[in-house]
């Protein structure tokens, strides 16, 4: 005989009890970014590894038109019903290299097939050699409200290395056409060059915040293969790169400069004024994002996919539907896995929102990899944070990989044998 005494109380729903809550939050859609390549240059920069191609009249032409069309091809999948844009970013190649109409073209185009939320930041990557003051003026009124340039380093005798199609006088002459136009000016710029000494670094750093723009970027400069830079590496005439040592002074000389004058790191390689934050940069590492174009990434629904490099090949596949080439749709611990290493890029990891997201304590998963790298110096654990220290930073992808899992560690060590 059951000790249970009947309840005769009669319920359908759980939870049995609700509170106050508006409309709006329930039928709010989710955010996802929205990533644009544009991959034509006026020149290639002898130490980019992006997907790029010379600029020809005619194959803009028609990479618009493919870029339109595949726009309107995934913007109708139903997965997508239920998202909105919550940040737009048009990255390259030089974005700037299309003539503004042809960039007004395309995020009107977008617009026009995704729901974009109210007051989101556009962002376009420009080049200074690409810019004039009625591009930018046309960019502000098509709806663009933030700008980044590739400036690299104020110092000709480093851009003459790099390749770079400007010079320092029009990359100081673009920034300050373009603070005409736009309150969010990004400036990427790039140290552990070959030959640069930390007084030149130091030189760049305060030629930038004299510019009074609101987010700089700022990394290492990583000679990959397949570029110029790596076949000069490679025959020893490329000059001498920076030790270990010194670039370490760069990076904390970094954040020491920039922190005197109101920047904050908050990201591996980026820092903002208050509240100037990349909303995409942000996106690509907590949340969703749609890639098109050449070359595009994309995270969505659990998979990690890219576009075809091969610019022939994208222009026929946008043409008949998904451009998409290459992705993995990633399992329960490989979801995990990227939660942590898109943390620590981040700079900081937050164990209720991996419990909340995946409902398991990250201890329980990663306990290995946190207490070697807490002995090690790297991070701090406090609470529910996990925070990279300084030297940390330094060690970012080695702290990454730690939580790589077997399999993906053992194909990046087969690619690195092949291709470094």
């Amino acid at each position: 005989m059951t000790k249970l005494k009947r309840d005769k109380s009669r319920f359908y729903n759980y939870p049995p009890f609700l509170f106050p809550v508006k409309g709006k939050e329930i039928f709010e859609k989710k955010r996802i970014g929205l990533y644009i390549h544009i991959p034509f240059c006026e020149r290639l920069c002898f130490f980019c590894p992006y997907t790029k191609y010379l600029s020809k009249k005619q194959k803009i032409i028609q990479y618009v038109s493919a870029l339109k069309k595949e726009i309107k091809f995934i913007s109708s999948q139903n997965a997508l019903s239920n998202y909105a844009v919550s940040s737009v970013f048009f990255g390259g190649g030089t974005p700037s290299f299309l003539s503004a109409k042809q960039l007004t073209e395309i995020l009107s185009f977008c617009r026009n097939h995704f729901v974009f939320l109210e007051g989101i930041q556009i962002t376009v990557e420009a080049n200074p050699s690409s810019v004039d003051e009625q591009k930018l003026k046309q960019l502000k009124k098509a709806g663009f409200n933030r700008i980044s340039f590739g400036i690299q380093s104020f110092n000709d005798k480093f851009l003459k290395k790099l390749g770079t199609a400007h010079d320092s006088v029009k990359a100081v002459n673009a920034v300050n056409l373009a603070k005409n136009y736009f309150n969010s000016i990004n400036l990427d710029l790039m140290y552990a060059l070959p030959e640069q000494t930390l007084s030149d670094w130091q030189t760049d750093l305060i030629k930038a915040t004299k510019l009074k723009v609101s987010h700089l970027t700022t990394y290492a400069l990583d000679v990959v293969p397949g570029t110029v830079f790596f076949a000069l590496k490679e025959r020893k005439i490329l000059g001498e790169i920076p030790s270990f040592e010194k670039e370490k002074e760069m990076l904390f000389l970094s954040d020491k400069l920039l922190g005197k004058k109101g920047f904050k790191r908050y990201l591996i390689d980026q820092f903002a004024l208050k509240g100037k934050e990349s909303s995409y940069a942000k996106q690509t590492l907590s949340g969703e994002v749609i890639g098109l174009g050449c070359g595009a990434f994309s995270h969505f629904n659990d998979f990690e996919f890219r576009n075809s490099l091969n610019l022939e090949k994208y222009l026929e596949e946008a043409e008949n539907g998904f451009a998409v080439e290459a992705g993995k749709k990633l399992t329960k611990k490989e979801q995990m896995e990227r939660f942590m290493i898109k943390g620590l890029l981040s700079l900081e990891i937050n164990s209720e929102i991996f419990k909340e997201k995946f409902g398991v304590e990250l201890n329980k998963v990663f306990e290995k990899q946190i207490t070697f790298l807490s002995k090690e110096k790297m991070i701090s654990v406090k609470k529910n944070k996990i925070n990279v220290l300084p030297e940390g930073r330094l060690y970012i992808y080695n702290l990454c990989r730690q939580f790589y899992s077997e399999e993906n560690n053992g194909l990046m060590k087969e690619f690195e044998k092949n291709n470094c």
